[in-house]
């Protein structure tokens, strides 16, 4: 299933997929409701380089992405600002 991250919206639309996306909005949708059983994150699509549209528009994503950031680089001490 992860090869799926590996494809893009060009990707499916040129294999006569692009009707699928009059009923999905984003590539995540469409395989949530695909492939029901398996867990489908956006957080993976957002690391592969594919984020769902307006994903980032979403202040919990940007947060998230920020502490993931923190994390992995080793910041210890974090002045939080509120968006708006």
């Amino acid at each position: 299933m992860k090869d799926w991250l590996k494809i893009s919206r060009h990707d499916v639309k040129r294999q006569g997929g692009a009707v699928l996306f009059q009923y999905y909005m984003s590539m995540p949708k469409m395989l949530q409701r695909i492939y029901p059983n398996h867990t489908w994150r956006s957080e993976d699509f957002v690391a592969s380089g594919k984020a769902p549209r307006g994903y980032w528009e979403d202040t919990d994503n940007l947060l998230r992405a920020l502490q993931r950031a923190e994390e992995k680089i080793g910041i210890q001490k974090v002045v939080r600002v509120i968006l708006s």
